[in-house]
């Protein structure tokens, strides 16, 4: 198991959805690095997961460009692109801890992700 810390920028508002008697809070964090072997800058996207209802009470406020912090297990999904055919991966994060750093609008309430 691979555990990671992340934060990043939402990519879009988060998205909810149950799962048996459980729901999951599902939204995808980017960050933009400038890659010296390049000289580009390079953007990595990260899916990320929330389960639970710590989801819940902040999918209101997980909104597209807010920034975030998570840590959780990463794992590697695997998938073949619809529109090419050939095979991609990309990066998920099963959220454990999760920090809002910022929000479109500093002037929201937002409740502390860890009460």
């Amino acid at each position: 198991m691979i555990i990671a810390t992340l934060g990043g920028n939402l990519g879009g508002d988060a998205e909810q959805k149950s799962v048996g008697s459980t729901n999951v809070t599902n939204f995808s964090i980017a960050s933009t690095d400038y890659n010296s072997k390049t000289k580009e800058n390079e953007t990595i996207w990260v899916n990320c997961a929330l389960w639970g209802a710590r989801g819940d009470s902040l999918v209101q406020y997980l909104t597209k460009g807010s920034k975030v912090m998570v840590s959780g297990k990463l794992s590697q999904d695997t998938y073949t692109a619809k529109s090419t055919g050939e095979p991609k991966t990309s990066l998920k994060i099963t959220v454990d801890q999760i920090q809002l750093m910022g929000s479109k609008s500093q002037d929201e309430d937002v409740p502390d992700p860890f009460a």
